[in-house]
């Protein structure tokens, strides 16, 4: 369905050092090749079903999204797509979906993309408003599934990390991918919350991440933790 002029824009994703800007670059395809008006990309991690808002994209504008974060269980029509790893589209209403984010972005309809790195949702792509109202075909949708698929090799460094993690830095990761605070990390390895969140820091400079949540998804997509 994809053709060879989005399979070129994928693949010069590659030539963007910038990690974010592979994103916003991704979230600009997403728009020009796909009629799509609005749109927000975000993290997941399939260990705690934590999903974090890296940014939207609005009438080719970029925002921040970083201040939504939350269990994917409370978002029921997410958590099906995710769990199905499938797009899904579905009317949005207080009943299936919070009520503070209907009323902040103007929802009534939605089209979840599952976006997924080796067998594993890593994110999705949540898009509510298309140029042309009948653009969200089904064919379209499936399209828009298989570009992020694809894209998804470009969204974290993988493979070609440079640095290696060092014990403490895994080990750090690894409780935070098991739902551990700061205080209850330090706790269990005897250092301080300053020294835990030093190591945290330190990964995701290494990593090339911007948030812990990302931080941590990397890690286990490099297998550097499991």
């Amino acid at each position: 369905m994809l053709n060879a002029k989005i399979f070129n824009y994928i693949n010069s994703l590659q030539t963007i050092e910038d990690p974010m800007k592979r994103v916003e670059w991704i979230m600009r395809g997403c728009t020009v090749f796909f009629r799509v008006n609005r749109a927000g990309i975000y993290t997941y991690s399939p260990l705690n079903y934590l999903g974090q808002g890296i940014i939207l994209i609005e009438d080719d504008t970029i925002e921040p999204l970083n201040m939504i974060k939350g269990d994917v269980r409370d978002f029921p029509p997410i958590y099906y797509a995710l769990s199905k790893k499938r797009p899904h589209q579905t009317n949005i209403g207080p009943r299936n979906w919070p009520i503070q984010y209907i009323e902040q972005f103007q929802l009534t309809s939605l089209v979840i993309i599952p976006i997924c790195y080796s067998g594993t949702v890593i994110g999705t792509a949540l898009i509510d408003r298309f140029i042309d109202e009948n653009e969200a075909t089904e064919e379209v949708i499936e399209a828009l599934f298989q570009y992020f698929q694809l894209s998804a090799q470009w969204l974290y460094p993988h493979s070609s990390v440079r640095q290696k993690l060092s014990k403490r830095e895994k080990e750090v990761l690894q409780k935070l991918s098991y739902g551990y605070s700061l205080k209850e990390m330090a706790d269990f390895m005897g250092i301080s919350e300053f020294t835990v969140r030093d190591y945290i820091t330190s990964a995701s400079r290494k990593l090339g991440t911007k948030h812990r949540t990302e931080t941590v998804a990397v890690a286990m997509r490099n297998g550097l933790i499991i």
